[in-house]
């Protein structure tokens, strides 16, 4: 389905972007259809590699002078290039080009439609991806866990989670369905690697599934997603907070590397997506490194931990059948 501009001015953009690069013969019947849903009977676009925004504006409006609209796709043109979703074009002739490009970066979230989560960042994220994030509990009981949806019957949490919890129900954001489990996937050629996925009855509906990224970096802008207990409170409450990669490490213990991540998390947080700016989830929570405080030790900051998690290529492998 085409983007419009009014409603989505960034995707329409995107839209008419990649359009006019792809050098398939194939897109005639897409670019037909973004013309018909944005720009009047009459305007002729033109689609050879670049976009001009004057060129642009005027086939949309066509005679009508709409200066709201100019303004909006001037904002929205500069909000795309400020996130490096688009670019000038450097093969003009001209250093002073007006003419635009879309990016790799930019054509990849356009393709995976999650260039909204890039360009507004945490609030959209939290906005969008909460409801595909699990609760796990037990009725009439205080325990309670994380876990997400990977697939429309599979949810991602932590080991140590299902291992403390017995008899627990699934339960997500805004959901009134409440799910029981069929079965428990956990890692059989790795005993301390803190991952398990929950395979569910039935499909999930109206839920869309996270996806994973191996790709992250440090001082990668992150939300974190989970139902930590708050002392207090009457029930469980999904509790979102936003922070960066701090570090990307390996336990002495073992050579799975995990994420230091600047948000501080609790026991509830436990098997809760990490989730970079772009929607995907690049780690898992799954606790919190600390040393224990002695007398010896002059203050405080000895004993405070290091929220942590653990990669997500490793939830992959579980999610395949490789460990």
């Amino acid at each position: 389905m085409p983007k419009n501009i009014i409603n989505d001015p960034a995707g329409a953009i995107l839209e008419y972007l990649y359009l006019t690069q792809s050098k398939n013969d194939n897109k005639y019947l897409e670019r037909e259809e973004w013309r018909k849903l944005n720009a009047p009977k009459f305007a002729q676009l033109v689609w050879n590699g670049s976009l001009e925004p004057h060129v642009l504006i005027y086939n949309i409006q066509g005679n009508q002078r709409n200066a709201a609209q100019k303004a909006q796709i001037n904002r929205t043109l500069k909000k795309l290039e400020q996130y490096d979703l688009i670019e000038s074009y450097t093969l003009d002739d001209s250093i002073d080009t007006k003419k635009k490009v879309i990016t790799l970066v930019g054509e990849d979230l356009f393709l995976r439609n999650r260039y909204l989560e890039y360009i507004h960042g945490g609030q959209y994220i939290i906005d969008k991806w909460k409801k595909s994030v699990a609760k796990f509990f037990i009725p009439n009981e205080k325990g309670i866990g994380t876990g997400f949806l990977i697939s429309p019957n599979r949810v991602a949490t932590a080991k140590h989670v299902v291992d403390d919890l017995k008899d627990f129900k699934i339960q997500f954001e805004n959901d009134p369905n409440v799910y029981e489990v069929s079965n428990i996937i956990r890692p059989t050629l790795i005993n301390d690697l803190d991952l398990a996925i929950i395979e569910l009855p039935e499909n999930v509906k109206g839920i869309e599934p996270f996806t994973t990224e191996i790709d992250r970096n440090i001082l990668e802008e992150i939300v974190v997603l989970g139902y930590p207990p708050i002392p207090m409170s009457d029930d469980a409450y999904l509790i979102a907070s936003k922070g960066e990669v701090s570090a990307i490490i390996s336990k002495y213990t073992n050579d799975i590397q995990h994420l230091i991540i600047s948000t501080f998390v609790r026991g509830g947080n436990s098997g809760g997506p990490i989730i970079n700016r772009r929607g995907d989830v690049i780690g898992i929570v799954t606790e919190n490194l600390y040393n224990k405080i002695n007398h010896e030790e002059d203050g405080l900051n000895e004993g405070l931990g290091f929220s942590a998690g653990i990669v997500s290529e490793w939830l992959d492998d579980l999610n395949n059948g490789k460990i």
